[in-house]
């Protein structure tokens, strides 16, 4: 506990709150890093057709939270058995871009 001097650097859920209060629209930085993760994200990567175990468990516990992103934010994703990277369309980036732009700081980590 603090007794005579408030150490901001030690309360990273307060400074977090004074952030959020002060900066009510998420930085523009801040959503453009966040949406590194929907260009990369393994839930679109599934294993090829020939492991078909792993493949068989992937669809069974990634297609219902893919289903439901693309249905809740009426976008693509695009999900591939490819090592390489399958990029998201322009128009999902969009989309889910103007969704968090248009967020509070505090629903945004």
């Amino acid at each position: 506990s603090q007794k005579e001097n408030i150490i901001f650097a030690i309360m990273p859920l307060t400074t977090l709150c004074f952030k959020a209060t002060d900066q009510n629209v998420p930085s523009p930085d801040l959503v453009e890093e966040m949406l590194e993760f929907l260009r990369t994200d393994t839930v679109c990567y599934r294993a090829p057709v020939h492991e078909q175990q792993l493949h068989s468990m992937e669809n069974e516990r990634w297609n219902p939270l893919t289903s439901w992103f693309s249905e809740h934010f009426c976008v693509h994703l695009a999900i591939t058995t490819d090592i390489m990277l399958s990029p998201q369309s322009e128009q999902t980036i969009s989309r889910i871009r103007e969704h968090m732009q248009a967020q509070h700081s505090w629903t945004i980590p």
